[in-house]
């Protein structure tokens, strides 16, 4: 978010729902829909030290969900809104979320606890540096609001009303739509074209390499603890953990910690590879196996078992200090809290070698 990016003018759209499918079609967001299911966020740590998911939301007849950030002038006039809001709608079951999709330095965690009581936060503050929750929800612009029904569907997205400036407010499209929820009563404004601080993307990328392009790679990444993870988009296991290798790159940084993932898929494959890697916001380097899944990339990786996820830990050195790999027969599996113990063991080796 280097650049803001300010809309002069608000359009607003009646959307109307098609008998058929239930939804209308967005204008303005090129994610989601009117009508359509909201992606379901999960995990994400709060101001509170505490993890948050939609799941937890059950009992609330609405949810309001804001993607915002610190650092962005536009968000910091919509914060005292978004506390009178808030106030207004919270005994009348209406949840307040608030998710940072930045992360820059003033805007991760420990600022956001500082902001947050700074300016008296009633409501979850929670980090999504990887922006992928953002992302599948279509964010453009901080601050951007959807409002969510009680099936969790989307029933209003865009601005939260018509003006940065609380005296020139004319239109109140969230608090409108809100009203006509609770009343059970058609909203007539669904969606707005989004105003605010433009949120930046990092790009994802993937090739395809050979053992010694890999070598490299590791080579170039000294000073560094790697985490190189093994998978592939068929293989069940290696989808739910992928998500945490997203999630050691931000919890650890990017001066002292890197990660690289080698998928198993075979090369033709990487438009579907491409897609999830986007999803799941996987900005670090990403492979494809020259061999895809043959055999000769079990043994070239040493994969000695064939079953995926395969992790491979190395030091700030280069060398291979750990490996955490499938076993059939284990009574226990490794899991990532596996994972993020070893590399907190290594960061800290470093930490001790440089204060000698």
């Amino acid at each position: 978010m280097k650049q803001l990016i300010f809309s002069i003018m608000i359009a607003a759209t009646v959307a109307v729902l098609s008998p058929t499918s239930g939804f209308a079609e967005a204008k303005f967001n090129r994610v989601l829909d009117i009508g359509k299911k909201a992606p379901y966020w999960s995990k994400l740590y709060g101001v509170d030290g505490k993890l948050h998911s939609l799941g937890d939301l059950k009992e609330s007849k609405a949810v309001v969900v804001v993607f915002t950030c610190n650092h962005c002038p536009v968000a910091q006039a919509y914060e005292e809104r978004l506390i009178q809001l808030t106030k207004e709608y919270k005994s009348k079951g209406v949840t307040v979320v608030a998710i940072s999709c930045s992360n820059l330095k003033p805007d991760r965690l420990k600022a956001m606890k500082e902001r947050a009581k700074k300016r008296g936060f009633n409501f979850a503050y929670l980090a999504d540096p990887a922006q992928k929750w953002s992302f599948n929800y279509g964010a453009t612009a901080t601050p951007q609001a959807f409002l969510l029904d009680k099936e969790r569907k989307i029933a209003y997205m865009g601005a939260i009303d018509d003006s940065m400036i609380v005296e020139d407010v004319e239109e109140h499209y969230l608090k409108d739509a809100i009203d006509s929820l609770l009343a059970g009563k058609e909203i007539e404004i669904t969606e707005t074209r989004q105003f605010g601080c433009g949120i930046e993307y990092e790009p994802v990328a993937v090739s395809v390499v050979d053992p010694d392009g890999f070598k490299r790679s590791i080579e170039r990444k000294k000073g560094k603890v790697v985490l190189v993870d093994f998978w592939a988009t068929w293989c069940i296991p290696c989808r739910k953990m992928f998500p945490h290798t997203v999630e050691f790159t931000h919890q650890f940084g990017s001066e002292d910690f890197a990660a690289v993932s080698i998928s198993f898929d075979d090369p033709e494959a990487k438009p579907t590879i491409e897609k999830f890697l986007t999803v799941n916001r996987a900005t670090f380097t990403n492979f494809i196996c020259k061999f895809g899944g043959e055999d000769k990339s079990y043994e070239v990786y040493k994969v000695p078992n064939g079953l995926l996820p395969h992790y491979k830990l190395y030091d700030q050195k280069g060398k291979l200090r750990h490996v955490f790999e499938m076993d059939p027969f284990a009574k226990k599996q490794f899991t990532s809290e596996d994972i993020e113990k070893k590399i907190k063991e290594l960061l800290k080796e470093e930490t001790s070698s440089k204060d000698k």
